[in-house]
């Protein structure tokens, strides 16, 4: 199971969770940043406090997908059979108490997660906010590909464009443009050793690099040679 806040970037597909067939919903709780207050639907019959409880651990966890035990299990197959052999209109009572029982049982999850080692529910959320980020861009290379400003990624983040650098000089000890050339660089790396035909100007810009000249120079500062030469390296091998 995977569960994620509205501004959270979900984590459907690899190399989390991969394809298959999908159960999901989504509860308006008028919550569209770490701010502001939930305000609940009235047939959520949680208590006050294992929601509030539940939207904190949400926040600070490191842990995107659970594997659930069986016990939880039950809950989904519940949903999907209610779902399934509904004719005309849906059961909706039988479908508020299935969805409350798998709120209770995430809530479970969250706790036993919040019990293990924790270096990064320490951070403040927007250092986890940043960190998430930067884990979407390696998991997905190809968005290292837009034309990022650093406003455009704090806002995002839902952070000022201030506090997104003082984060990311945390977590990586590089300012926002180096972190994302970093991994453009990383990007354009693999793509070379993919495909070593392609010509050096073309994987600059695929890989967000305007310049082919500036494309070469971090290239050889992260790599420790320049594109060419590594392409050669690779074509020789």
């Amino acid at each position: 199971m995977t569960a994620c806040q509205l501004w959270q970037i979900h984590r459907i597909g690899n190399p989390n969770v991969n394809a298959g067939k999908y159960l999901w919903f989504i509860i308006n709780s008028s919550m569209r940043n770490n701010n502001q207050q939930c305000k609940w639907s009235h047939w959520i019959i949680l208590s006050k406090q294992d929601l509030d409880e539940m939207i904190s651990l949400m926040t600070y966890c490191n842990q995107p997908v659970f594997r659930l035990p069986p016990k939880y299990i039950a809950h989904w197959e519940r949903l999907y059979r209610l779902l399934r052999d509904s004719q005309n209109e849906p059961p909706i009572s039988a479908l508020a108490i299935v969805i409350n029982e798998i709120l209770y049982a995430l809530l479970q999850l969250l706790r036993e997660s919040a019990e293990q080692p924790r270096d990064f529910k320490e951070n403040a959320p927007a250092l986890q906010s940043v960190q998430r980020f930067f884990e979407e861009l390696q998991a997905i290379p190809e968005q290292t590909t837009h034309s990022w400003t650093l406003r455009e990624i704090a806002k995002l983040c839902r952070i000022s464009p201030t506090r997104f650098s003082q984060c990311c000089k945390q977590l990586t000890n590089l300012s926002p443009l180096h972190s994302l050339n970093r991994l453009r660089i990383f990007n354009a790396a693999e793509k070379i050793r993919e495909n070593p035909e392609t010509s050096v100007v073309q994987i600059a810009m695929t890989c967000g690099f305007s310049s082919s000249q500036y494309f070469a120079v971090i290239f050889r500062k992260w790599i420790g040679k320049t594109p060419s030469e590594f392409r050669q390296e690779v074509l020789n091998r």
